[in-house]
């Protein structure tokens, strides 16, 4: 069964074809033929064959004024890209992924046809990098694989604005060695449509771990942006009540009034803001912290 992860990373190549020939011609070089438009299509690559073929996400680039023909078959496409996610070793990929290509390819009236895999896992990115052998002298299928060592770093919030999908591929694959890329991932994302911007933060939150995710909660806290979910607005009420019990306790110090430790756990731990708020009005007369529970 797909996880968030897989459906999160379709979703990305979905949202935003031109991320894909963009990161062909980036990552390896290729000079992806000129299109006027990328645009996604059915990823079912059945042709008269009984199993079923579906790859992850399909993009073709169109120009209409190029047009190839073969009969009364007419195809605009000037090049496909088919993008797999690939989080473990499957072997039955070696076997799928020449039909993609050349059901697509011949669909297409012979444009030029990319298999890019995208492996979030080094030693999956490792495997499937492996040539698959297909035993015609000289036909060898080299996917093209983006793993944690080619994916593009991207930092500068206003590439991000512009390519907010390539942005959130950067923080998921190397904000566990860069905590700070997360900085960046938010200050681009408050450039574009604020519920894209919204969904991309809760998936992102919802994937990281570690320092990458503990910073970029402490940013959804701070309510530094405006975009939000129920998911993330959970973060900034906790943000909001974190700041409220701080500041209780730092006007009982002030006044000098010995705070224990079953008071302050009390406090930091409620995350009611009206009672917080009440108990900071307390704060600034009570003689002692329990009164302020009175």
């Amino acid at each position: 069964m797909p996880t968030i992860e897989h459906e999160f990373l379709v979703e990305l190549f979905q949202n935003a074809p031109d991320l894909a020939p963009r990161l062909v011609s980036h990552v390896f070089g290729i000079q992806v033929p000129s299109y006027a438009a990328a645009r996604l299509e059915c990823g079912n690559l059945n042709d008269v064959l009984p199993t079923e073929y579906t790859a992850d996400s399909v993009i073709t680039l169109r120009d209409p004024a190029r047009v190839r023909t073969l009969g009364k078959r007419r195809s605009d496409a000037t090049a496909a890209i088919i993008v797999e996610i690939q989080r473990g070793k499957d072997q039955g990929k070696p076997l799928s992924w020449p039909v993609y290509l050349t059901t697509l390819r011949a669909r297409l009236l012979g444009a030029p046809t990319y298999l890019v895999t995208l492996c979030p896992d080094r030693a999956v990115a490792a495997w499937a990098s492996q040539p698959i052998p297909m035993g015609h002298p000289g036909y060898d299928l080299q996917p093209l694989v983006i793993g944690p060592d080619e994916a593009p770093v991207v930092a500068d919030p206003v590439e991000i604005g512009r390519s907010p999908e390539l942005g959130v591929l950067s923080a998921l694959v190397h904000s566990a060695a860069r905590p700070e890329l997360v900085d960046g991932l938010m200050e681009g994302l408050s450039k574009i449509d604020p519920d894209r911007a919204a969904n991309y933060t809760q998936f992102v939150m919802a994937l990281l771990d570690g320092a990458a995710k503990e910073r970029m909660e402490a940013i959804v806290a701070s309510a530094i942006y405006e975009f939000s979910t129920p998911f993330t607005e959970q973060y900034v009420a906790k943000g909001r009540a974190e700041g409220e019990a701080a500041a209780i306790l730092e006007v009982l110090d002030e006044r000098g009034i010995a705070v224990g430790d079953e008071v302050r756990e009390r406090v930091t731990a409620c995350t009611d803001q009206e009672q917080l708020q009440a108990w900071v009005r307390r704060a600034v007369r009570v003689e002692t912290a329990e009164e302020l529970f009175d």
